[in-house]
């Protein structure tokens, strides 16, 4: 949409004989304050009458409205399309039909709790070893040398085996510090 410009026309002061004297501060301000009213004016004008008629490529009027009338427009536009989209999306819900409940009656009750009668711990497999034991290998000589230490740490409690794995850790870590350490300094 094209701006409308008002056109206003003003006295030449090189052709009136006293222009020194009629330019005055006044006369300036007067002129400011009747173009902002007039601008006001045609911003607030609810009707046409204070809009701009242009024409299209096909000769119909364009009207052209304030910022105002333009923004209320919108959202008169928005608003409608949205209760149109509720009004379509209440239309779909209401189109879903109602799920049954499963029902089962008595003769699948009693098949599913025979079935369940049936198996009996025996016949479930066992839980089987991370690693299963070879049991034709004799353990391997470092096997038996981590026998040997473990079975001292496993005697102990919980509480003395969590306090020894974090003693075990802080070590590492203070021994890492002290290897980057001596790497930075002695560098």
């Amino acid at each position: 949409m094209g701006q409308h410009t008002a056109t206003i026309t003003l006295p030449d002061p090189f052709d009136s004989a006293a222009s020194a004297e009629e330019t005055s501060l006044g006369n300036s301000e007067d002129l400011l304050s009747q173009l902002a009213g007039d601008a006001v004016n045609r911003m607030m004008s609810d009707g046409p009458t204070g809009a701009a008629h242009e024409q299209d490529d096909g000769g119909l009027p364009i009207v052209l409205l304030n910022p105002v009338q333009e923004l209320t427009s919108q959202l008169d536009t928005f608003f409608e399309e949205l209760r149109h989209r509720q009004a379509e999306a209440v239309a779909a819900v209401d189109a879903i039909p109602e799920a049954e409940t499963l029902t089962i009656n008595d003769d699948e009750r009693a098949a599913l709790d025979h079935f369940a009668e049936d198996e009996s711990p025996a016949t479930s497999p066992s839980p089987r070893a991370l690693f299963d034991p070879v049991p034709d290998c004799p353990p391997r000589w470092y096997e038996k040398v981590a026998d040997r230490f473990g079975a001292p740490i496993e005697s102990m409690s919980t509480w003395s085996r969590a306090l020894l794995s974090l003693t075990a850790v802080a070590s590492f870590v203070a021994a890492g510090a002290a290897l980057v350490y001596v790497l930075i300094l002695r560098a």
